[in-house]
Order: C-alpha cells, then sequence, then structure tokens
C-alpha cells in the first residue's frame, strides 16, 4: 500500500469512530462480503484436540 492509501484507511476509520462517538449504532458487517461457510464441510473439527 502506498502512503496515500494508509492516510486514506486513517481517514475513513477515524471518521467511523467518531459516528460512533456521537452515538449512532453502525452497521459494521455491512462494509465486508457476506460469508456462508469459513471453511468448507468436510472439514475436521478442531476441539478434539485442544486440552
Amino acid at each position: 500500500m502506498t502512503q496515500q492509501t494508509n492516510k486514506n484507511i486513517d481517514i475513513t476509520l477515524q471518521g467511523i469512530g467518531k459516528i460512533y462517538n456521537c452515538g449512532l449504532q453502525l452497521q459494521i458487517a455491512s462494509l465486508y462480503p457476506s460469508v456462508e461457510f469459513p471453511v468448507s464441510r468436510g472439514t475436521p473439527m478442531i476441539s478434539p484436540s485442544i486440552r
């Protein structure tokens, strides 16, 4: 990323933070694409391996 891109991201996130601090509830999930399944259905569970 370029320095200008980093600056744009910072300005955008600061603006979102200011809106939130003013009391508005933002729907942040709408900024990201929807994920139907984070892993394929055949992936084994890792919880039995964790102790």
